[in-house]
C-alpha cells in the first residue's frame, strides 16, 4: 500500500506493508498527516480491521498516538466516507471532510468539512453552506484556524474559518 505523509509542507511518498493497519489485507492508497513532533497520525482507511466494531463499510479517520500506542476511531458511525484530515501538532484537534449525514445534522450527502476536538469529544461542522462541496481542510499549528476548498457551480472558493468565532473570516474565489 502507498500513502503519502503530509509534515509540514513537505509530502513525502512511502509503500507501507499490505495490511499494515491490523490485520486486513487493505491495498487502498491512504493519506497520513503526521503532526510536527511525530506522536500523533491521523489518517483515513477503509479496512474494517483497524478498530472493532467498524462495520460501516466507509472509508472512515482516525488518529494514533504513537505514545499511548493508542488508534482512535474520530468518524465513529458515520454513514459515508471520512477522508483526508488533518491534525495538530499536539493531537487535539482532527479536521476532515466527510459526505456523511449522521455526523452533525446536515443531511445532502454533501462532502462537508468537520472538526474534532479530541479532548472534549466535541464534534463541529465547519462548512456550513448547503449547496456546496468542501475539500481539503488544512488546520493551524493552534487548532483556531481552518483554510479548505469550497466548489460551488464549477467555481472555487478558499475559506478561513475561525474556530473560536465559529465564523468564516475570510473567503475569496480560486
Amino acid at each position: 500500500m502507498k500513502a503519502t505523509v503530509r509534515w509540514s509542507s513537505l509530502l513525502v511518498l512511502l509503500a507501507l506493508p499490505v495490511g499494515c493497519g491490523g490485520g486486513g489485507q487493505s491495498t487502498l492508497e491512504e493519506v497520513l498527516t503526521l503532526a510536527v513532533p511525530g506522536r500523533f497520525v491521523a489518517f483515513s482507511s477503509s479496512d474494517p480491521d483497524l478498530v472493532d466494531g467498524d462495520a460501516n463499510g466507509v472509508e472512515d479517520v482516525f488518529v494514533v498516538d504513537r505514545l499511548k500506542n493508542q488508534r482512535i476511531w474520530i468518524s465513529q458511525g458515520a454513514n459515508g466516507p471520512s477522508f483526508d484530515p488533518d491534525i495538530t501538532p499536539d493531537g487535539r484537534y482532527v479536521t476532515f471532510v466527510s459526505k456523511a449525514t449522521n455526523l452533525t445534522g446536515i443531511v445532502n450527502g454533501q462532502p462537508k468539512i468537520y472538526c474534532c476536538d479530541l479532548t472534549t469529544k466535541e464534534m463541529v461542522l465547519v462548512s456550513k453552506a448547503p449547496s456546496s462541496n468542501y475539500y481539503a481542510p488544512r488546520i493551524s499549528a493552534d487548532g483556531r484556524f481552518i483554510a479548505y476548498r469550497r466548489v460551488k457551480n464549477f467555481t472555487g472558493y478558499v475559506h478561513l474559518w475561525d474556530r473560536v468565532t465559529d465564523e468564516v473570516i475570510m473567503s475569496g474565489s480560486c
